[in-house]
């Protein structure tokens, strides 16, 4: 059973509030002086998975992503866009395992619209250089992999907040 980040937070919760109500209950009636006092009740968690956010498909390119960064160290990541032989970064920086970073069309001066452009160029700790397409012709959205970075969020310049392509990983040390 694939349960998503959400649903794992309520199982959890419920299973750790299970263990303190069994644990408080032995320690109450093994306890050699006699009950210590009266255990307060505790209010039950709402199953209910929290509300999301309403999303739509990527419509006129990318504007905004938010990535995170799955690498085993500290990583030196770059983003580029490119045009023609024109390339300009949008994002260089050391960003540490399980760190977030955000990379936004509005530093692109290669995009009149303020959009990534239709690819955006990923390096991780210089070498290999990753494409990744913002131009809505593949799906992306949260979930959306490329070599140590996850799509957290992505918003598109028509279409606003982009629906989730897959269920979004969790870090390598949750």
């Amino acid at each position: 059973m694939k349960l998503h980040t959400s649903s794992k937070a309520v199982l959890f919760a419920l299973l750790a509030q299970l263990f303190t109500v069994s644990s408080l209950s032995a320690q109450i009636s093994i306890g050699p002086i006699g009950p210590i006092g009266p255990i307060e009740p505790i209010e039950p968690i709402d199953p209910t998975p929290p509300p999301t956010l309403p999303c739509a498909e990527c419509d006129g390119k990318i504007n905004n992503i938010v990535f995170r960064y799955d690498g085993a160290y500290t990583g030196y990541i770059e983003v580029e866009s490119r045009r023609g032989q024109r390339y300009q970064t949008l994002f260089a920086g050391y960003v540490d395992s399980g760190d977030q970073f955000t990379v936004t069309g509005t530093n692109n001066l290669l995009d009149k619209k303020g959009t990534l452009g239709a690819t955006i160029y990923i390096t991780e700790n210089g070498g290999d250089t990753l494409a990744l397409h913002t131009s809505c012709s593949q799906p992306i959205g949260p979930g959306t992999v490329v070599g140590n970075l996850v799509v957290i969020l992505a918003m598109s310049r028509n279409g606003g907040l982009t629906c989730p392509v897959d269920d979004i990983p969790l870090p390598p040390d949750a």
